[in-house]
C-alpha cells in the first residue's frame, strides 16, 4: 500500500521537482487540476496506481510551467501572427491523417509532429545541441502501442515515431484541456469509456471553445517563434463541431472537412477505441462503448449542421472517395478553392507519398459493425441528413 496522496498540491510539487518551476501564468489552469484529482478520487483509482498518475500528470504540469517560462523570458513570442493556417477536420477514420501527411508534404508548409505536441519547450529555435525530445517521444509512443495491440494497423503512420505528424487537438492536453489517452495511457480513471461503457470525464475538461482556441494558438506561437515563416498544416477529428470558436481565434482559417460513409467510419472507429480503452482498463464492453460513442457523435454532429459557417466558403467539402482515388488531384483542388500556389515539387511529393507510406504495411485493421450489436440500416436512418447534406455515397 503506498503512502503516496493524491492531491494538487502532491502533482504540482512533483512537477516543480522535475524542472525546477512553479509558476503558471492562468489561474484556470488550476480549476482544471482539481478537475482531474476530483475525477481521479470519484472513480476510486487504486492507490497502487497513484505513482502512475503523479508521473505522468506532473509531466505535463513541468511542461506547462516550461512554457510560461518561455513567454516570460521572450515575450516576443505572443507577436507571432498565425496566418492561414489550413486545417483537415472531419470524422475520425474518414482519411485525415491521410490528407494531412499529403498537404504537409508542401515545402512552404509544416504540421507539428509528435514531439512538439509533448515536448514543445523550449522553441525549436532554441534547441539545445544535445536536444533528446525526439527519442523522448518516440519511447511514450511506443509504451503507448504496447498497452494497445493493433493500432498501428489502424495508424501505420506513427511508425515515424517522434517525428510523426500530430493532430493539434493534442495541443490541449498540455493545458489540461483535455484527458486524450495518448497523454493519460497509465491513468485507467482518465479513460475515455468505462469499463462497461459507463460515461466518464470527456476528452474535453474545458468547455470554453474559445479559450481552447487561443491556447492552441499559443502553442503554434510557441513551435513557430524564430523559424522560417511557413504555412500550419493542420489536423483534428473535432473542429468541425466547434467551427465558430475556430474561426473567432483564426479568422483566416481555411478548412477542408473530409467526407466519408458512416457505415465504414464507424465500425472501424469503435474498433480503435476499444482497442485503446482495453490498454487503459483491460476488457470493455465493446456494444455498451459503441452505443455511448455513437450517441454522442450523432448528437454533436446533428448540433454542427445547424451551423453556418458549415456552408461558409473558408470551408471545403471534400469526399474520401476523392482523396483516395487521386491524391493530387484532391489537394491541387484544395489549393486552387483558396487560391494557394501548387508547385511543381509539391505535386512530385505528393505522387512519391503513397509509395513511401503503403497504408497496409502493418496488416488489415480489422473491424466488424457486429461486434458492436448495431444494426446498418439504423445507422443509415441516424445520419441520412449527414449523406445527404454532403452527398456522401456508399462505399458499399
Amino acid at each position: 500500500m503506498t503512502s503516496l496522496t493524491l492531491d494538487e498540491a502532491t502533482l504540482l510539487a512533483a512537477a516543480e521537482e522535475k524542472c525546477g518551476l512553479n509558476q503558471i501564468d492562468d489561474e484556470t489552469f488550476y480549476d482544471r487540476l482539481a478537475l482531474i484529482v476530483e475525477r481521479l478520487h470519484e472513480e476510486q483509482l487504486p492507490e497502487d496506481r497513484y505513482p502512475d498518475a503523479i508521473d505522468q500528470i506532473s509531466d505535463i504540469i513541468a511542461e506547462r510551467m516550461r512554457i510560461a517560462r518561455d513567454r516570460r523570458e521572450h515575450p516576443e513570442i505572443a507577436e507571432q501572427q498565425i496566418e492561414r493556417p489550413l486545417i483537415v477536420t472531419g470524422f475520425a477514420r474518414s482519411g485525415t491523417s491521410m490528407l494531412q501527411a499529403l498537404l504537409a508534404e508542401d515545402p512552404n508548409s509544416r504540421s507539428p509532429q509528435q514531439w512538439e505536441t509533448h515536448f514543445p519547450s523550449p522553441p525549436p529555435a532554441l534547441a539545445p545541441a544535445n536536444d533528446d525530445r525526439v527519442e523522448r517521444a518516440t519511447l511514450v509512443g511506443q509504451e503507448n502501442r504496447k498497452r494497445q495491440p493493433g493500432t498501428l494497423q489502424a495508424h501505420p503512420y506513427s511508425d515515424a515515431g517522434g517525428l510523426a505528424l500530430a493532430e493539434c487537438e493534442s495541443f490541449f492536453a498540455l493545458d489540461l484541456r483535455n484527458t486524450t489517452p495518448q497523454r493519460f495511457f497509465k491513468i485507467p480513471a482518465l479513460r475515455i469509456v468505462g469499463r462497461d461503457g459507463e460515461p466518464v470525464t470527456p476528452r474535453s475538461q474545458s468547455p470554453d471553445y474559445i479559450a481552447n482556441y487561443g491556447w492552441h494558438r499559443e502553442i503554434l506561437q510557441h513551435l513557430q517563434w524564430g523559424g522560417p515563416p511557413r504555412r500550419w498544416a493542420l489536423k483534428g477529428t473535432q473542429h468541425q463541431y466547434h467551427l465558430t470558436e475556430l474561426k473567432t481565434i483564426y479568422p483566416d482559417a481555411m478548412i477542408v472537412w473530409t467526407h466519408r460513409d458512416v457505415l465504414s467510419v464507424l465500425p472501424s472507429l469503435f474498433e480503435l477505441l476499444s482497442r485503446i480503452n482495453e490498454g487503459i482498463v483491460g476488457k470493455v464492453n465493446r456494444p455498451a462503448l459503441g452505443a455511448q460513442v455513437l450517441a454522442g457523435i450523432h448528437a454533436e454532429l446533428m448540433g454542427a449542421l445547424e451551423n453556418p459557417l458549415v456552408d461558409d466558403d473558408s470551408v471545403l467539402h471534400l469526399p474520401y472517395r476523392e482523396t483516395m482515388a487521386d491524391p493530387v488531384a484532391a489537394v491541387r483542388g484544395i489549393y486552387e478553392h483558396f487560391d494557394l500556389p501548387f508547385s511543381d515539387e509539391f505535386e512530385r511529393r505528393i505522387r512519391a507519398w503513397p509509395e513511401a507510406n503503403p497504408a497496409g504495411r502493418y496488416g488489415k485493421f480489422e473491424y466488424s459493425l457486429d461486434d458492436f450489436e448495431l444494426e446498418a440500416d439504423e445507422l443509415s436512418r441516424m445520419f441520412a441528413p449527414y449523406h445527404e447534406r454532403f452527398g456522401v455515397p456508399s462505399d458499399r
